[in-house]
């Protein structure tokens, strides 16, 4: 079966290979086991997952072991979490937000952010090297 282009993720897909990238998934296998249970998902919800994951070539996936990203997979991840880091920075250091309360927006505006609203919001805060909470932001 060919593999399909990504153009866009789902918020849900996005929280996936964040979680198999925070999970040490760019170096070795993530256990489905392990991304249910800090995604607070069922392991079925997994499985389904992971398949889409696969057939996008953004993880690879070996049976009864787990997951690990592909190159095209960590570059999402690394888009994903810069959006985040971009947002903290701006929420704490404009809006007032505590670490807690931008962290948890932050999670909320990666998803939705086009990729000229993260550029032009880092250009803006005058392109920050670290997150409020010490976290280096990829360029």
């Amino acid at each position: 079966m060919p593999k399909k282009e990504v153009r866009a993720l789902t918020a849900s897909k996005e929280d996936y290979l964040k979680i198999i990238y925070q999970e040490g998934g760019e170096h070795r296998l993530v256990s489905n086991k392990t991304i249910a249970m800090k995604l607070s998902v069922s392991p079925a919800s997994v499985t389904e997952m992971i398949g889409k994951l696969k057939q996008e070539a953004l993880i690879e996936y070996v049976p009864y072991k787990g997951s690990m990203l592909t190159d095209k997979g960590k570059e999402w991840c690394m888009k994903i979490i810069r959006a985040h880091r971009i947002w903290e920075v701006f929420l704490t250091e404009y809006l007032g937000y505590t670490l807690k309360e931008a962290h948890e927006d932050a999670h909320l505006l990666e998803h939705i952010a086009s990729d000229r609203i993260i550029e032009r919001l880092n250009e803006f805060l005058r392109r920050p090297s670290h997150s409020p909470n010490g976290k280096s932001i990829p360029s």
